[in-house]
C-alpha cells in the first residue's frame, strides 16, 4: 500500500486513530486568499474529520484581460505515529510528505531535510480571519524563503 492510500487517521500499524492532532487545526478550515494586483493564491480547506484534513491551491496570474493558472497543489494532513503529516502533490509533481516540527493552537510547522525545496512548511493564523503560509529551506547552497499572507475569504 502506498503512502498516499494509506488508511487516514492511522499509523499504518492498525492502531486507533489520532484525529485529535488534525483537529488542532481546525482554526485553517475554510477558503483563503492572498490577492495582488496581478496575481493571486487562493487556499481551500477542509474541515476536520475523520482523522484528516483536505486542501487544495491555485495560483492565478492576470496578464491583461486573460488569466493564467500557473501553480497548484493537492495536500492531505493526517496524524501517523503521533506526528501530523503534511503530504502533497504540487504541481502535478510526484507525492511528498512533511513531518510535523512544531504544532501549536496557533501555528504548525512541517519539514523534510531530504527534499530538494522547500525543506520547510509553515502555517499560523492572526485572529479569525487573517493567517500566514510560509515554505522556505537551501537551493543550491543559499536560504530561500516565499510567504504568503491570507484573508479569509468567503467560499
Amino acid at each position: 500500500m502506498s503512502r498516499w492510500s494509506q488508511p487516514v487517521g492511522t499509523t499504518g500499524s492498525g492502531t486507533a486513530p489520532q484525529s485529535n492532532r488534525v483537529e488542532r487545526l481546525g482554526w485553517l478550515a475554510g477558503c483563503w486568499q492572498q490577492a495582488g494586483p496581478r496575481s493571486s493564491v487562493d487556499e481551500h480547506w477542509t474541515r476536520p474529520a475523520g482523522g484528516t484534513m483536505l486542501g487544495v491551491s491555485r495560483t492565478v496570474r492576470r496578464l491583461g484581460d486573460l488569466d493564467s493558472t500557473t501553480e497548484y497543489e493537492f495536500v492531505r494532513v493526517f496524524a501517523r505515529d503521533g506526528k501530523l503529516v503534511y503530504g502533497v502533490m504540487p504541481s502535478g509533481q510526484r507525492y511528498t510528505e512533511f513531518l510535523e516540527t512544531e504544532l501549536t493552537d496557533s501555528s504548525v510547522a512541517f519539514g523534510n531535510p531530504t527534499h530538494d525545496f522547500p525543506q520547510f512548511v509553515r502555517y499560523g493564523r492572526h485572529g479569525a480571519d487573517s493567517a500566514f503560509a510560509g515554505i522556505d529551506g537551501t537551493i543550491q547552497g543559499r536560504q530561500r524563503a516565499v510567504g504568503f499572507k491570507y484573508a479569509r475569504m468567503s467560499c
